[in-house]
């Protein structure tokens, strides 16, 4: 697993590997998604429960944090949502674990959450159709699309790597959002 840093401890520390160095559940399910450098934080959510406490919507708002295209500020983020709370104090954790070991900051963990649409997906996830939540703006229909279509890829890209409780979970997610994109055709083409 490629992430921009690389410290042992640090996995360890996140029971990302064991003491033999062996991937643990929670860093298989980080591992299927190594190219987002959220991976870490979505597999501690995945793996503390809080994902599987969580409603549907609330996990496509975390999802969505990792693969919207434009980024806004984490306080933005972290005043708008519970969920988004949640990831931000995993990575103030990590952050803090890092710093205490003194790892480079230019090995330290850096996320990028993205606020932009996690209100916009939540209501779509609820029912509600992408027009109606954007107001007829082409640009944010597609941009909300986008995001749709790459929530659900991360969530299937998971799936293989979790037990049945999760599985369920994240495979009822990636159902609602197909169904959600399939709703709304006419933007989908």
């Amino acid at each position: 697993m490629m992430l921009r840093f690389s410290n042992k401890a640090i996995l360890k520390n996140l029971n990302f590997i064991n003491t033999n160095n062996k991937l643990t559940e929670k860093d298989a399910t980080a591992a299927s998604i190594s190219h987002n450098p959220g991976a870490l934080i979505i597999g501690k959510l995945i793996k503390n429960d809080s994902m599987a406490n969580m409603t549907i919507d609330q996990s496509a708002v975390i999802l969505s944090l990792f693969v919207c295209p434009k980024s806004t500020s984490k306080e933005l983020c972290q005043e708008t949502s519970m969920a988004i709370r949640v990831a931000i104090d995993i990575l103030k954790k990590i952050n803090k674990d890092e710093k205490n070991m003194d790892i480079p900051n230019r090995q330290k963990l850096e996320v990028d959450f993205c606020g932009l649409m996690f209100r916009k997906v939540q209501d779509v996830v609820q029912r509600k159709s992408i027009s109606e939540v954007i107001d007829k703006s082409e640009v944010y229909a597609a941009i909300l699309l986008k995001t749709m279509k790459d929530i659900k890829k991360l969530a299937e890209k998971m799936i293989n790597t979790l037990n049945s409780k999760y599985k369920n979970h994240f495979k009822h997610l990636i159902n609602v959002i197909a169904e959600s994109i399939k709703e709304d055709v006419t933007l989908s083409d």
